[in-house]
């Protein structure tokens, strides 16, 4: 499938994140944690090369998902991975550990991306007739 993250990808978000929850900011141990895509890989295209950043660290975020406290599936409203809620890169207020200053450039530029996106795809609805 178009758009996974390699399990090194996972690593550096993980480590970016000062392996805390990007959501909660609770600490994780190795291997227990899941590499969340920020912008949705469902709405990338494959043939557009600027969608290649849904790939990338850039775009993974590492989300607990132990037992007690499970980040990743409260993202998605209560698991539901195919058409949960979608939420926004300034949910992720641990992106980059503790550093405020390279979360909201990080939260700048997706958030315009993501934009980018939900304009792209909402014109293509409109021009289909809303079909």
């Amino acid at each position: 499938m178009a758009f996974e993250f390699t399990q090194k990808i996972r690593q550096e978000a993980f480590e970016r994140q000062s392996r805390r929850c990007a959501f909660c900011g609770d600490h994780m141990a190795t291997g227990r944690f899941f590499g969340h895509h920020v912008i949705p890989k469902q709405l990338g295209n494959p043939a557009l090369a600027r969608d290649d950043l849904l790939a990338t660290v850039e775009n993974c975020v590492a989300l607990c998902t132990d037992d007690e406290r499970n980040c990743h599936s409260h993202v998605h409203a209560g698991a539901n991975y195919r058409t949960g809620t979608v939420a926004m890169p300034e949910a992720f207020k641990f992106s980059h550990g503790g550093s405020r200053v390279l979360h909201q450039a990080w939260q700048a530029k997706l958030s315009i991306i993501f934009n980018q996106i939900f304009d792209e795809i909402g014109e293509r609805y409109r021009r289909s007739g809303g079909a």
